[in-house]
C-alpha cells in the first residue's frame, strides 16, 4: 500500500508544480487575485480591499485568470489543446 500512496503523492506534487507554473505565467494582478481567492480561500471583500479594486473588477479579473489557468492546465497537465473544440462539440 505504501507504493500507491507514494505514487499518489508524486502525482499530487507534480500537479501542484504545474499549477504553480501556470499561475506564475499570469500577469501579477491576475495571479494575486487568483491565488487569494482559490488557494488562500480569501473572501471577495478581503481581496478587493487588499488589491484595491471593486467587486466588479474582481469578478472580471478572476474570470480572465481562470480562463488562462484552464488553458495552461489543459495543455500542461491534461495534454489537451485548449484552443480546439472537443470532437463532436462545435
Amino acid at each position: 500500500m505504501g507504493d500507491r500512496r507514494t505514487g499518489r503523492d508524486a502525482t499530487r506534487a507534480e500537479f501542484w508544480e504545474v499549477v504553480q507554473s501556470c499561475s506564475g505565467k499570469l500577469p501579477a494582478r491576475l495571479r494575486d487575485v487568483f491565488v487569494l481567492r482559490h488557494l488562500d480561500e480569501a473572501g471577495a471583500a478581503e481581496i478587493c480591499q487588499a488589491v484595491e479594486i471593486t467587486p466588479t473588477n474582481l469578478w472580471v479579473m478572476l474570470h480572465h485568470a481562470r480562463l488562462r489557468m484552464w488553458q495552461c492546465l489543459s495543455k500542461n497537465w491534461y495534454g489537451l489543446d485548449a484552443d480546439k473544440p472537443k470532437a463532436g462539440g462545435e
